[in-house]
């Protein structure tokens, strides 16, 4: 039996997820994102700017992610998504 309730999370690329873990404790710029994701897997996933955008936007649009921008400089952070009163 289904509950009608759950839904499917999407999956997540490599790329995508090591954003998100990069973003889980502090919101980062799109460089600061790119360099702690490097850190993160020792160079093993080295973006640069385009596969980087594509995750962000996908997360955005799905309402994972949101961007601030301040002083020309965007930079994006985690949402609490799902959580409801």
């Amino acid at each position: 039996m289904t509950n009608s309730t759950n839904r499917e999370a999407p999956s997540l690329t490599p790329a995508t997820f090591e954003i998100l873990l990069a973003l889980a404790d502090q919101e980062r710029h799109g460089y600061g994102i790119m360099r702690e994701v490097e850190r993160r897997t020792e160079g093993e996933l080295n973006l640069d700017q385009e596969p980087c955008m594509g995750p962000l936007s996908v997360c955005s649009r799905r309402a994972l992610l949101r961007s601030l921008e301040t002083d020309r400089i965007r930079k994006w952070m985690m949402i609490d998504a799902g959580i409801t009163d």
